[in-house]
């Protein structure tokens, strides 16, 4: 008799006994029923294929088999089995598997995970769920390996709702599976942070492919040399001060610097800048499935996954390798300190008015960096000089000085016939005036290769600046005085406000922000004291400000009096 019939004629029986009482409930005296229920339900009722399942653990030949291949054999016998009974249980245990749970625990996690596969899913035991997790593992209950990938996907995302403990596991699952059935690697992209070594072969392959600075304004990698930079470098170029005013001749010197110094450890180290760096990446021991009771009834064939150039999964009879950067999974300090080496000498000839605190730098390091400023600069200073300017405010003065010239240069009859050939027509003037130089927009510019016109159009009566005589006032110039009317009296930037609470701090108080925001106040002062320290000055600690201790010395003898 099938199951659902018998459930049908115990409610029946239920339903019989309740309206026998509700006609006389008032004078009843409720004593102790029995409750009418499937055999199956009942708490010492043990289930056939549960019992095949505890057998094998009792042959004298499993006795020797490893815990995880008992598991597999065990859960190709209960594959497809279902059970129901509540399924709540307090479980727990490390690595858990079918031996370590009781016959009631065994038929609660089976009624757990018939609910899983019928689309619900319901908090319970997080053992259960691990359970579940190494039978997907071991290949159980999936039709092929991409079903096995979808299934140990959906379990943790609809999982990870009630308990984020997964999320560690999980990634690292989703990978070694993908690598071990070889699946497409764009399905374990989401689960795969590459950029770092991503970041690492872009800069090694930037330096091996940028030429001098000297011999263009700029390069195809440049781009993609300063988003590694940004990303491996513990000195931030995108913050500097300088690179604010002058990005391209800071950035364009520091790929130039970089590169010459992969050239020169070329040839006077054994092994290259990246190398020095970063390392080499190596190939490394790696446990597949870690974390987890997994069991492969074959030895895998020899194979390699590879996720990009550098990371790959390598395996060799059997055993497993992981290929990757080991060095180092940070920003570099060393690369760090190079960069900032190069924005603190670019400072030194720019004379640039917020200097950088120079440190010990090696005579080869020095002379590279000089070498790029200097080519740099030269360009620079090449290009400026192929500008030429007309100041198109000073065509009526021009016009005017020619036509009194010309004036002086006429005889008498040429004076008469001028004047005979007058007409009162408005004749058109091929020299354009205010208006139509206005309306032309600004002047073209042309290629470094060619001479490049700028035109300024003027209104009103041409007055020069005194001592200017109508030269153009240079871009670094006008930015200087900009700068120095809108920023307020203080070192480094500071505003009174902002070093009035730099000054709190390094005498081991707590400032009063009043009704500015802590957290815009901190940021603004650590982006002025970056050029002084190069790093963060001020961090939360415990809820409040307070200034890194490495740096208190400095930040006393540079801002106190």
């Amino acid at each position: 008799m099938a199951r659902a019939d018998i459930q049908s004629i115990i409610d029946r029986i239920n339903a019989q006994a309740e309206g026998r009482q509700t006609g006389a409930f008032a004078t009843r005296v409720y004593t102790d029923e029995p409750i009418v229920s499937r055999g199956s339900q009942m708490a010492s009722y043990l289930p056939e294929r549960i019992e095949q399942m505890r057998a094998i653990a009792r042959n004298p030949e499993a006795r020797m088999w490893p815990a995880a291949k008992l598991f597999y054999e065990q859960a190709r016998v209960m594959e497809d089995y279902e059970d129901d009974v509540p399924f709540y249980s307090t479980f727990s245990h490390y690595f858990p598997t079918y031996e370590d749970m009781s016959n009631r625990d065994l038929r609660r996690y089976f009624s757990w995970r018939t609910q899983v596969r019928q689309g619900k899913v319901s908090p319970t035991s997080l053992s259960f769920v691990f359970v579940l997790f190494y039978e997907l593992l071991c290949g159980v209950g999936v039709s092929d390996a991409r079903d096995g990938f979808d299934k140990i996907c959906s379990l943790w995302q609809s999982y990870r709702v009630f308990d984020g403990k997964l999320d560690r596991h999980a990634k690292r699952w989703l990978r070694d599976y993908a690598a071990w059935h070889n699946l497409p690697v764009e399905l374990i992209t989401p689960y795969v942070d590459l950029e770092f070594d991503q970041a690492v072969v872009t800069l090694k392959r930037g330096l091996a492919t940028w030429r001098e600075v000297s011999t263009l304004a700029s390069s195809p990698v440049q781009d993609e040399l300063l988003n590694a930079l940004e990303k491996l470098s513990s000195y931030q170029l995108g913050s500097s001060r300088l690179y604010r005013e002058r990005p391209d001749t800071l950035a364009a010197v520091t790929c130039g610097s970089l590169s010459q110094l992969a050239v020169y450890y070329d040839k006077h180290r054994k092994s290259s800048l990246v190398e020095t760096l970063f390392g080499s990446p190596l190939a490394k021991s790696y446990p597949m499935f870690a974390s987890a009771v997994f069991w492969a009834p074959r030895r895998h064939e020899d194979c390699t996954y590879e996720l990009d150039e550098v990371n790959r999964y390598v395996c060799a009879r059997g055993a497993w390798h992981r290929e990757e950067y080991l060095e180092s999974r940070g920003r570099n300090a060393k690369l760090g300190s190079i960069v900032r080496t190069i924005d603190q000498r670019l400072r030194l000839v720019l004379d640039y008015e917020h200097p950088l605190a120079e440190g010990a730098t090696p005579k080869y390091l020095a002379k590279i960096i000089d070498e790029q400023i200097a080519a740099r600069l030269e360009w620079e200073r090449q290009r400026e000089a192929r500008r030429v300017r007309i100041d198109l405010g000073q065509l009526d003065q021009i016009r005017a000085a020619a036509s009194v010239t010309r004036e002086a240069l006429l005889v008498d009859e040429e004076r008469e016939d001028a004047s005979d050939l007058a007409t009162p027509a408005v004749v058109a003037d091929p020299v354009p005036s205010h208006a139509d130089a206005a309306a032309a927009g600004p002047a073209l510019e042309c290629t470094s290769d060619s001479p490049r016109i700028e035109g300024q159009v003027t209104e009103g009566p041409l007055a020069p600046p005194e001592g200017a005589s109508g030269a153009e006032v240079s871009p670094k110039r006008q930015t200087a005085v900009s700068e120095t009317q809108g920023a307020q009296k203080g070192p480094y930037g500071l505003t009174s406000a902002e070093l009035a609470i730099v000054s709190t701090l390094l005498e081991g108080g707590q400032p009063n922000f009043g009704t500015v925001s802590p957290d815009m106040m901190v940021d603004s002062i650590n982006e002025k004291l970056f050029d002084l320290l190069g790093d963060t000055a001020i961090e939360f600690v415990d809820g409040g400000p307070q200034i890194i201790e490495d740096y208190l010395q400095d930040l006393r003898g540079a801002l106190l009096p």
